[in-house]
């Protein structure tokens, strides 16, 4: 910990101090591991029910775009159990005062995050521009208001425990978390590092890349015909089963109907199937599709695409409330106007 510096920026101005909390000058702070403090007002945060674990930056943009569409900042996250924090970067960040400082630092914080990483319990924290109340480390809510608009949010406040927001007091909590190792779980960025796609180099792997793929075509288009007749073949003759089993009469869901029939769906724990059949058809909305399912007496995984992200949520709340579960969203992701989602479920 001896080349620390904690970089401390307030009213327009850097600040900066050792590990001792003394105060240095600017020209010691240059090639020592910077951890930078910033302004809460330079980050807007917002909780989501995103427990991903895989790719969980994509879908927590894809999360965003949903409820802020016009929004073109840097979109990021800060794990959390009961749900990825979301948190979107200010214009501001890019005419902060000497931005070397920012691209050295080897951590970003705000004394919000500081505070939730120290207090354990549920808290009430009253910035100079923000104010935010987190409840069991979950983010109860952010607004750019007084301790009154946060009482007002939350009606009866007294379990939440006041939070320090002065940023110098903050510094030496920052110290400890360093100390402690547990600095990593509140770091932000503040700008993307996803390197850009470059044409010209990668022209000669597309070239080739297009090529194969020709190839494989070509060999496909001359299986396709007899495949085509022997799955048209196979189509009419389930179709005549179900003539047969039902004497005529159409279902939406003519297998499962079958296994309903044949009482092959008794299972002593977990969803039955035909109730997750059930369920999965009476929540559908116009707006959403069901690609595939993995099923699996206690579990299930269904991957589909909504209109939106409300969409799907209201798809998710109607199948947890048919079915009486607690499924989550595992995963989103914006594609061609559409957003694909995947969506859990575990039974404990």
């Amino acid at each position: 910990m001896n080349d620390i510096v904690i970089a401390l920026y307030e009213n327009d101005e850097w600040s900066f101090y050792n590990k001792k909390l003394t105060k240095i000058a600017l020209e010691f702070v240059y090639n020592r591991k910077l951890y930078v403090v910033l302004p809460d007002h330079f980050f807007y945060f917002f909780q989501t029910d995103i427990l991903a674990k895989r790719n969980t930056k994509k879908t927590v943009r894809a999360y965003t775009k949903t409820i802020f569409p016009e929004e073109t900042g840097f979109i990021d996250y800060i794990p959390n159990p009961n749900g990825a924090i979301g948190y979107i970067v200010s214009e501001d960040i890019k005419n902060i005062k000497r931005p070397e400082i920012l691209k050295n630092a080897v951590f970003i914080t705000t004394p919000l995050l500081i505070q939730y990483a120290n207090i354990k319990s549920s808290f009430v924290y009253t910035g100079k521009t923000v104010s935010a109340a987190f409840d069991g480390k979950k983010l109860a809510c952010y607004i750019k208001g007084s301790y009154e608009d946060v009482k007002h949010r939350l009606g009866d406040i007294r379990k939440y425990k006041q939070a320090d927001a002065d940023m110098m007091h903050n510094i030496g909590d920052l110290i400890s978390l360093i100390h402690e190792r547990r600095h990593k779980a509140i770091r932000l960025s503040v700008e993307d590092k996803t390197t850009d796609f470059n044409l010209a180099k990668s022209a000669p792997v597309i070239a080739a890349a297009a090529i194969i793929v020709i190839l494989i075509i070509s060999g496909q288009i001359f299986r396709y015909e007899g495949t085509r007749k022997d799955l048209s073949s196979i189509e009419n003759r389930i179709d005549l089963i179900y003539k047969k089993a039902f004497n005529g009469k159409k279902y939406r869901d003519p297998y499962g109907m079958l296994l309903y029939e044949a009482k092959q769906c008794e299972i002593q724990q977990g969803i039955k199937p035909m109730n997750l059949v059930y369920a999965l058809s009476k929540a559908k909305k116009p707006d959403t599709k069901i690609k595939s399912i993995v099923y699996d007496k206690k579990r299930f995984k269904i991957k589909g695409d909504a209109a939106n992200y409300d969409s799907m949520l209201g798809y998710l709340n109607a199948l947890n409330k048919i079915l009486h579960i607690n499924a989550k969203v595992k995963s989103t992701k914006s594609r061609n106007g559409k957003l694909e989602f995947g969506l859990i479920y575990n039974a404990r």
